[in-house]
């Protein structure tokens, strides 16, 4: 995520959103919808960067983060106010 990494590097880590993103997507046409989106493990709890552009490939479905938030760590990424699932 970084401006001087290596494009294979690039390549990989946009997979990975990309992957993630349609993972969540999948799952929530599955169940008709999601209310709440955790981040968990080594990636999704330590990588705020990550964490943004998966959302905004899930900003179709309502979600949303603070930017704050997310680059604070806080426990609820989202915004409440604008947001139709909360992200935590």
């Amino acid at each position: 995520l970084m401006d001087d990494q290596q494009p294979s590097a690039r390549l990989a880590i946009d997979q990975f959103v990309m992957r993630v993103a349609q993972a969540v997507a999948s799952m929530a046409t599955a169940v008709g919808g999601i209310a709440h989106l955790v981040f968990t493990g080594g990636a999704g709890a330590n990588s705020s960067p990550l964490r943004a552009r998966i959302a905004e490939c899930l900003m179709w479905m309502g979600v949303e983060l603070d930017a704050a938030r997310n680059l604070a760590g806080d426990d609820e990424l989202s915004i409440p106010t604008r947001s139709d699932v909360r992200v935590w």
